[in-house]
């Protein structure tokens, strides 16, 4: 038996008796109390009694008379005595929810239970907080001063009292259940059908922050150390009453330790235990030590539970030290039906061990797995494997989270745990068995992830083979703060099932993570994806694969990313076979900044569909590639930031090789040829006219033997210019084509060159841009003179200077700074822009052509992200905290689909200059002839280009069609040609891609032009785009919080104003704001006066509204950000003034600005409101980008907050709410809004609408998600 020290101090008890005090009243009939007076708080929310005992015999009962109209009822009792409860409470009269206060204990007994209406929460605390005030459990108290309801509990310094229960309480469906204490133990059943019950164990000198009754949002230190005047005995001492012993069952060890569930126990303060059944859709035990020592915990239906902290030790919750689970406890929270499974989290800061059976399978009629947490800061031990399978649907995900973890044979021995204690561990090297892993594997998806810092560096290390049978679609994710070591192979047992793998070192991103890898890998057809940066150590590499490390993934992509200091980015060893089985692709990217970026030993064997190295040094005159082994695939492409050099290159479609600086392929075939393809090879170097490139001599910059395709160069010839003959193409900057050989083909069919200079510090991507201005006439191909500089880009549509210095701005030009209101119709101009049936963008020429189609490295897409953060930085004055890798990106939107069942793709659109052939008597490139580019990021898949055949200047005109046509309704469907058109060159081209990955969402990343479109009304001639996909905008993703977060448990804070001096009076507001935060949502509204930033920052500092309505005027405008705002009652608060409201702390997830207009056309006014969310500091926000019709905008968000009460995706509860008003379910008629739930009663101001169906997009179509749409 093991022993765990208990003293839990609590005073003797008297007789069963109810003393009242306070003006309440008690008239006792038997075994009947009646309960009736009470003090009222001044608006009749709150009825607070006073007891100087309290206490229920067997079979007796207590019954709170209660006046309707009362939403809390408040009992303290302030005799000292601790309260014995074996009988029932009661409440009638109101619907109100029931507090008992009592700083000496309670105790509730075999016998107890509870006949309650509505919430009930029991506490040890010293006092209630409001924000009007306090009731203290003893002292005098301002009752008319509490009004509203509670938001916080206060425990004293010395305060020792605990709760017991050994009953059955049980509160109405949906009601919470919370028994919060300075200790508390459950031996009985608590239960809340569908609702929630919170065990929280609180120290003393804290006080807790409610959202709702029994809703623990946080603790913290108490400002006042005040110290509590109820002194408890200790809990032995109760405990040995005869009344006590037998209501209870609780028997006390001759040391003072208490029996529970087989074990003897010493509770100190902030513990929680409990072994008996606790029932809830959402279900907490929190304290400083946890332990569920017996019983059953059930999140029914798929809920929730909390066993010591919030996910990953990142959310509000207070987190446990240490957090035991027993191995006859049951955590469980299985759908039931057709559901997907639930959430449980065990998290601990020293040391968590999970013994007990943990499930959270979906429906055993349909439904995904849920997700299960078992996480330390410390030590962490599991012995049991968390089930997460669906038995009709995709398995769900096992995170663990430690500090260093070994995963190896016969893990889970109780090793570095003290043997006095299951609370205490004498080291915090986790340890994994292997079997273990594996079985979770069969089920569902596992991520092993550690953090940095205490005496661990986040080192995960596989030390024994693992043999795993994959469920479908399985991923297993070694995500590491320190280092990853693969000494153990990796391979599929009897049944070859595709494993996804992933071996993300660094991930706090302080340079000290690599990735070592000695054991052979075997995927099965899964991906693998391996990503380590050693800039801080002396490693041999960021990721290395030493000999022996083969790697075989039977049609998988392998991705290999490295970052080092002083050694390669990325290192095979000699020997090293890479087989994807020929339809696999691999991709090697290394960066050094005096090294090597990618090294590849001798004897390298690759099988392949495309094989690419990406090579960064800082240096660029040093090695970014060096290859000792011949490269001998089906596609291989090099590009490297410094000189390549390899042995001979041999494939069976192309070869592409880019570099800064020089190319040497110092080696041949035995037939004398370096460079062997059937189709094109292509080499572009940094020769720049001064170093030739050899054919015949490798020692600067050139080839030791032949180039051969349908054509070939033998040795020996130079060429200091660029070149073409057949389809070997030899580019380089800053020289005229040179003169040819026989066969060389004068056309360069794809092919643009420059005169001009390269700047040492350039880019890969600025070094070949392709962003010319000018062209001139030549015989020799196409040409341009000019420097080739990285600030000459045009890719995200922003103006440049022509050859004659004017201005030419592809967005801004266009529309000018032009704002419709509702009551506005436009002008039409006759030439351009008047809908008629010849539309230049009639359904007849709705069509698209791909120009070119192939995939991004993570390095272009990291250059293009750093772009368009640094537009945003520029502007708004924020930074991107981080570039996120590729591989991190990809894991995270894996983390989305896990978590909320839908599966997201990040759409980048861009416009980049048109650099195919041009007929001669074409002379210069502008920017509205810039051609659509298209990337498409996806959780699985490498990034996709498409470059469309589609001009900027065509979009932009769309662009201005489809603004006029949903916002001047009096043109009908007029906006089915330019949303037709739209559709066709934006969506189209990927939609086979999309259908085929079953992308659900689309995030789109925009240019300057596009970021006011209103995607949603896109429409394909059947259905709008936002009919098929939920839909948002991120500025970028570095400046997007892309990690899921749960919105469905928040609370509102709802404010905004009706009436305006110098605006348009907004009368559907009151029944909005009332709607929102009153009748859908728990939380609070303001109007008018009381709508002022200081009174938005003083409420949310009283209560944790994580969601905030501003129900007002904003303006998106062009120029300066202080010409956009917000308007408050008093005031206008500028974009720029945005981040005095403090939103991100405590943080905002969902910000809503229900009626606002953005300045079409102007940039400016597009980074305004497309950065919303960065400049708030929140994570999402939405707006609209025309000011809807007032009754319109609160139908729509009277059906979104309905929604997002049940979406897991914020941008599903918007699709919903759209779809709603498409469908007509949204109607104004005589005095009344129609919409999904019901009926609303229109303010006087608005009764006499005619009848309004609101399915034109105008009201839908400019609701916009900024930010994280998750």
């Amino acid at each position: 038996m093991a022993l765990i020290g208990l003293s839990l101090s609590l005073p003797a008890i008297a007789q069963p008796s109810i003393v009242p005090a306070d003006g309440t009243q008690v008239e006792q009939n038997a075994a009947d109390y009646s309960i009736t007076g009470g003090q009222p708080s001044a608006d009749g929310l709150n009825l607070f009694h006073g007891f100087d005992r309290f206490n229920l015999d067997q079979s007796e009962q207590a019954t709170f008379v209660v006046p309707a109209g009362v939403a809390h009822v408040l009992g303290r009792i302030s005799g000292g005595e601790a309260s014995l409860i074996n009988g029932q409470l009661q409440l009638v009269g109101s619907n109100a929810d029931l507090f008992l206060l009592n700083p000496a204990g309670i105790i509730f007994g075999k016998e107890a239970t509870l006949a309650l209406p509505g919430d009930f929460l029991a506490t040890t605390a010293d006092s209630v907080l409001f924000d009007g005030g306090t009731f203290p459990a003893l002292g005098s108290v301002d009752y008319a001063s509490l009004v509203g309801q509670p938001t916080g509990l206060d425990f004293w310094v010395n305060a020792g009292g605990a709760l017991v229960n050994s009953g059955n309480l049980e509160v109405a469906p949906g009601a919470t259940l919370a028994l919060v204490g300075s200790r508390v133990v459950n031996e009985g059943n608590l239960l809340s059908p569908g609702g929630s019950v919170t065990l929280a164990a609180v120290p003393e000198g804290h006080y807790v922050r409610l959202s709702a009754v029994g809703s623990v949002l946080a603790y913290d230190v108490a400002p006042q150390q005040l110290t509590s005047e109820i002194e408890p005995l200790d809990l032995p001492t109760l405990l040995t009453e005869p009344s006590v012993a037998s209501a209870t069952g609780l028997v006390v060890n001759p040391d003072g330790s208490l029996q529970l569930a087989g074990a003897n126990i010493d509770a100190a303060t902030g513990t929680t235990l409990s072994s008996g059944e606790v029932v809830g859709e959402a279900v907490q035990f929190l304290g400083e030590q946890v332990g569920l020592l017996d019983g059953q915990v059930v999140a029914s239906g798929g809920g929730n539970i909390w066993v010591g902290g919030n996910q990953e030790g990142t959310g509000p919750l207070p987190n446990a030290r240490a957090v035991y689970v027993a191995p006859t406890a049951t955590v469980t929270a299985d759908a039931t039906g057709q559901g997907t499974g639930g959430n449980i989290i065990v998290w601990s800061e020293e040391s968590s061990r999970i013994y007990g059976t943990v499930s959270a399978r979906g429906g055993d009629q349909g439904g995904d797995g849920g997700f299960v947490e078992t996480s330390s800061r410390g030590f962490l031990e599991v012995t049991q494997r968390p089930d997460v399978s669906a038995a009709f649907g995709n398995p769900g995900l096992w995170l663990l989270d430690p500090f260093d973890i070994e995963i190896r044979d016969n893990g889970g021995n109780n090793e570095n745990l003290s043997a006095a204690s299951p609370f205490t561990a004498t080291g915090s090297v986790s340890v994994l068995d292997v079997d273990l892993l594996s079985e979770a594997l069969s089920n569902g998806s596992v991520v092993v992830s550690t953090g940095s810092g205490g005496t661990e560096s986040g080192n995960i290390t596989l030390i024994d083979p693992l043999n795993y049978t994959a469920s479908p679609g399985a991923t297993l994710e070694l995500l590491a703060a320190g280092n990853i070591v693969i000494e153990g192979a990796i391979a599929p047992a009897a049944t070859a099932t595709p494993l996804n793998l992933q071996l993300l070192a660094d991930t706090d991103r302080q340079g000290n993570g690599v990735v070592t890898i000695n054991g052979a890998i075997n995927t099965a057809g899964g991906n693998l994806t391996v990503d380590g940066n050693g800039e801080q150590l002396t490693s041999a590499a960021g990721v290395s694969l030493l000999a022996g490390s083969n790697i075989q993934t039977n049609g998988g992509d392998v991705t290999l990313t490295g970052r080092h200091s002083n050694s390669p980015g990325v290192l095979v060893e000699d020997g090293v076979r890479i087989d994807t089985g020929g339809t696999g692709q691999i991709s090697i990217n290394g960066v050094s900044n005096t090294g090597i970026g990618v090294d590849l030993g001798d004897n390298l064997v690759t099988d392949s569909s495309l094989l690419t190295l990406d090579g960064r040094i800082n240096n660029p005159t040093e090695l970014a590639i060096q290859s000792a082994a011949p490269l001998v695939d089906n596609d291989v492409r090099l590009n490297a930031v410094g000189d390549i050099e390899v042995n001979y290159i041999e494939t069976q479609a192309g070869i592409d090789i880019t570099t800064t600086n020089f190319l040497r392929v110092t080696g041949s075939n035995a037939a004398g040829q370096s460079l062997l393809a059937p189709n094109s090879i292509r080499i572009r170097h940094g020769g720049n006219g001064q170093t030739p490139f050899v054919v015949g001599n490798a020692s600067t910059n050139g080839t030791v033997g032949a180039i051969a395709t349908d054509t070939s160069l033998t040795p020996v010839q130079s060429f200091s210019g660029s070149f073409s003959q057949g389809s070997i193409s030899i580019l380089t900057m800053g020289s005229n084509l040179t003169d040819c050989v026989d066969g060389c083909n004068d056309d360069l069919s794809d092919e643009d060159f420059s005169d001009g200079d390269l700047d040492e510090d350039n880019t890969l991507d600025d070094f070949f841009d392709d962003d010319v201005l000018d062209f001139e006439d030549s015989d020799e191909g196409t040409e341009t003179d000019g420097e080739l500089a990285s600030d000459s880009s045009f890719e995200d549509g922003d103006s440049a200077e022509d050859a004659d210095g004017e201005d030419d701005n592809g967005g801004d030009n266009e529309f000018g700074d032009d704002e419709f209101d509702d009551e506005e119709e436009e002008e039409f101009d006759d030439e351009d822009e008047e809908f008629e049936e010849d539309e230049e963008f009639g359904d007849e020429d709705v069509f698209f052509e791909i120009l070119d189609d192939a995939e991004i490295t993570s390095e272009e897409l990291a250059a293009r992200e750093q772009s368009i953060s640094q537009e945003y930085s520029q502007y708004l004055g924020v930074r991107a905290e981080r570039n996120l890798p590729l591989p991190e990106v990809q894991q995270k939107l894996s983390q989305v689909t896990v978590e909320t069942g839908y599966v997201p793709g990040i759409l980048y659109i861009n416009f980049v200059p048109d650099t195919r052939p041009q007929a001669k008597q074409v002379l210069e490139i502008s920017p509205e002839n810039n051609l659509l580019e298209l990337v498409l990021v996806t959780a699985d898949k490498p990034p996709h280009r498409l470059l469309v055949d589609s001009t900027q200047a065509d979009i932009q005109t769309a662009v201005a069609q489809l603004h006029r046509g949903v916002i001047s309704q009096s043109l009908g469907r007029r906006y089915l040609r330019p949303a037709k058109r739209l559709h066709s060159s934006l969506i189209e081209p990927l939609e086979d891609i999309l259908s085929k990955q079953g992308i659900n969402h689309l995030a789109f990343v925009l240019p300057s032009g596009l970021r006011a479109l209103p995607l949603a009304a896109l429409h394909n001639g059947d259905s709008f785009l936002i009919e098929r996909y939920s839909l948002g905008i991120m500025p970028s993703v570095g400046l997007t919080n892309i990690d899921y977060s749960d919105v469905r448990s928040a609370e509102v804070l709802a404010v905004g104003a009706s009436t305006f001096p110098d605006q348009p009076d907004l009368p559907a507001v009151p029944l909005e704001l009332k709607t929102i935060a009153d009748t859908l949502w728990p939380g609070q509204f303001f109007l008018n006066e009381s709508f002022t930033p200081e009174q938005v920052l003083a409420n949310r500092q009283r209560g944790d509204y994580s969601i905030l309505h501003l129900a007002t005027h904003g303006e998106f405008r062009a120029g300066d950000p202080s010409n956009s705002y917000i308007q408050f009652w008093d005031q206008r608060v500028t974009l720029s003034q945005l981040p005095n409201l403090s939103l991100n702390d405590p943080p905002v997830d969902l910000l809503v600005l229900s009626a606002c207009r953005t300045a079409l056309g102007s940039r400016e006014a597009e980074l305004g409101f497309a950065g919303l969310a960065v400049q708030a500091g929140v994570k999402t926000a939405m707006a609209s980008l025309w000011r809807v019709d007032d009754v319109g905008t609160a139908g729509l968000m009277t059906e979104f907050y309905a929604h997002l009460r049940d979406s897991t995706l914020r941008a599903e509860a918007l699709r919903q709410a759209q779809l709603a008003m498409i469908r007509g379910d949204i109607t104004v008629d005589a005095g009344e809004l129609t919409w999904t739930g019901g009926r609303l009663t229109m303010p006087p101001a608005l009764a006499n609408e005619t009848r309004l169906v609101l399915n034109h997009p105008f009201y839908w179509a400019a609701f916009t998600l900024i930010g994280s749409p998750w």
